[in-house]
């Protein structure tokens, strides 16, 4: 009662985003450690404690002046050597993936660790993306979180703002931590978890009509192709790929102007 009490204070207090963003800012890997577990707990505890949790992580990036919002998480857990510190890592990776809610959102938020350039709407032209995976259990804390009215459920809107996905590479960092997981029972359980999830969240995003791939970018672009071919949105859909043929990738901007795409395209 007490712990849960302490959430809802932290919640409901904008300031501890900041005061906890700071806290970040630290070469003491006991309080990281800390701090990565009270946002693993907050994102399963409810969606509001997913948005302060996120918020953190934003004002992080603010403060630091870094590109990516996420980069803390990977960079901390590519040069962590202790063993603790690395769980804590790994359960916040899936909890703010699992604690996302939808299966849109987990996708878009796994696809931000990783660096993929694919963002799966719920909604596309091929068909509905339903959402029937049972997230696993979560343990936090000593604390497991099973019940689905206690994992954040993200309304349309309430999500993150910003889908930056270019540059983190969680994959070869996992990869690396696989090669010891053998002699880290926890660490192996926690790997575990994030690929049983993404299994589970690949196969439901694979079920649409004809055999398109949502995963691959050649997939989705032929298809497109194919269904504007020989139509008057033939012209104007070549004019939106020549345009986003002159966005530099390098350039700080084109996330935003990426970022303004999807949501136009996504109304």
């Amino acid at each position: 009662m007490d712990a849960r009490i302490g959430l809802e204070y932290i919640i409901e207090n904008n300031d501890y985003v900041n005061k906890l963003g700071l806290a970040l800012d630290t070469n003491n890997v006991t309080v990281k450690k800390q701090i990565f577990e009270l946002l693993s707990t907050l994102c399963a505890f409810s969606a509001n404690g997913y948005k302060r949790a996120i918020e953190t992580l934003e004002h992080y990036k603010s403060i630091k002046g870094e590109r990516y919002r996420l980069n803390l998480v990977v960079s901390e857990l590519d040069k962590a050597t202790a063993v603790e510190y690395q769980i804590a890592l790994l359960a916040f990776v899936n909890c703010v993936i699992i604690s996302a809610g939808s299966l849109k959102e987990r996708i878009r938020m796994r696809n931000e660790f990783i660096g993929m350039a694919v963002m799966l709407q719920q909604q596309l032209a091929f068909g509905t993306l339903v959402d029937c995976c049972a997230s696993p259990q979560i343990m936090v804390n000593d604390v497991f979180f099973d019940d689905a009215s206690e994992l954040s459920s993200l309304d349309e809107g309430e999500g993150p703002t910003e889908k930056y996905v270019e540059g983190l590479n969680l994959i070869p960092v996992l990869n690396n931590l696989r090669r010891t997981a053998s002699s880290a029972p926890d660490i192996a359980s926690q790997l575990e978890v994030f690929d049983e999830q993404q299994e589970c969240d690949l196969s439901q995003s694979l079920q649409v009509p004809d055999g398109i791939d949502l995963n691959s970018h050649l997939d989705v672009f032929n298809a497109i192709l194919a269904q504007v071919a020989g139509t008057p949105q033939a012209t104007p859909f070549l004019s939106i790929l020549q345009h986003l043929l002159q966005i530099d990738p390098k350039e700080q901007i084109s996330d935003i102007v990426w970022d303004t795409a999807e949501t136009l395209v996504h109304r």
